[in-house]
């Protein structure tokens, strides 16, 4: 999908993971829910004398309930990884 892009996917163990401190890095991925952690991201960076991120918010998926997809969902077998509900 991204052809011309260069991106690394890392684990975070806290909310920016190596994006507070490595400068390479150029974009933050949020949902709009998570959008005011890019502000954060970039006072950290900020402070630390490196560039600002851009920060790509992305809109949340609905399942088919109408209700947001969310991995504690998935987990909870609410519904299934494609958004699906789970009938018992």
């Amino acid at each position: 999908k991204f052809p011309s892009s260069v991106f690394e996917i890392a684990m975070l163990n806290d909310d920016f993971g190596p994006a507070v401190l490595e400068e390479d890095v150029g974009a933050l991925v949020v949902s709009e829910e998570t959008s005011k952690k890019g502000d954060i991201l970039n006072a950290k960076r900020n402070d630390l004398n490196l560039p600002p991120v851009e920060i790509i918010i992305v809109p949340m998926k609905l399942a088919s309930d109408g209700e947001r997809i969310s991995s504690t969902r998935i987990r909870n077998a609410e519904i299934d990884s494609l958004g699906n509900v789970i009938v018992d």
